[in-house]
């Protein structure tokens, strides 16, 4: 992670499991986004979702060829997953360990996942994620914004936090379509993207807004859904296309620790 961090090798988008990184930071940040987009009056949509059991998913080849983008050593990566697909495993009790198990070298296909409790998962994770993060920005997907003192120009696809993310599409123009088509672009390169990591998306955690003005003639008003309808679908682990849940602008919903309402209102 070190060498990671000092080769600018993990995607700003992920906040977890790194240094000088607070859950905090990012509600501040996404809060902020949506502040730019009402005071500017862009057009936007924002999805955010939950990976299904994000470490018990991952990969052992991914994660290694991700482990080895940052510096690990292909022996040290070797010795953790070859210790996790040969591990033996016993039930405790009270009464003792069972003399069933199952693991060991038995497996004609060897187990994949990195197990909930292993102390390198998070360090895993962020350099996975990191790639899948950097596909959305090598597709052109995200927020352009262009700070008005110092001229600086950034680029973001979202906010991440272990495997909870929020992808973010904003249009300059008020093309609702346009922003809405992308969002579903977006989310389908970053379903895909996990599905070739052996991740998955769960449907029933995800939601979406669709982020848009109206002029009533003496003030702005966020429109709702009736005033700009549309849809979003992704595919579950089985491939099968399910409908992703629309909230209107004024409906708040939770992520990480946090109950914000998404637009700022």
């Amino acid at each position: 992670m070190n060498v990671a961090e000092h080769t600018k090798s993990l995607a700003p988008e992920q906040y977890s499991s790194r240094k000088k990184h607070k859950a905090i930071d990012l509600a501040v940040n996404k809060a902020l986004t949506f502040d730019i987009l009402r005071q500017l009056k862009w057009s936007g949509a924002i999805c955010s979702n939950d990976a299904k059991s994000c470490y018990d998913l991952i990969g052992h080849t991914q994660a290694s060829l991700s482990m080895q983008r940052v510096g690990v050593p292909r022996n040290i990566i070797n010795c953790l997953f070859t210790t996790l697909q040969e591990a033996i495993h016993k039930v405790r009790t009270g009464f003792g360990d069972s003399k069933a198990f199952y693991g060991g070298k038995v497996w004609l296909v060897p187990i994949h996942g990195i197990g909930q409790g292993n102390g390198a998962g998070p360090a895993i994770w962020a350099v996975v994620s990191t790639t899948l993060l950097n596909v959305l920005c090598e597709k052109r997907f995200g927020c352009e914004v262009l700070c008005p003192l110092s001229s600086e120009y950034f680029r973001f696809v979202g906010y991440a936090f272990v495997d909870d993310t929020d992808i973010i599409q904003s249009i300059l123009q008020e093309d609702l379509e346009s922003a809405r088509r992308q969002l579903q672009a977006a989310i389908d390169t970053w379903e895909f993207s996990l599905k070739a990591t052996c991740g998955a998306i769960v449907p029933e955690k995800i939601v979406w807004w669709l982020v848009s003005f109206i002029w009533s003639g003496s003030s702005w008003r966020y429109a709702g859904i009736q005033d700009s309808p549309g849809e979003l679908l992704v595919n579950d682990i089985a491939n099968t296309r399910k409908v992703i849940k629309r909230l209107e602008p004024h409906q708040a919903y939770e992520t990480l620790v946090f109950f914000w309402p998404q637009m700022g209102i």
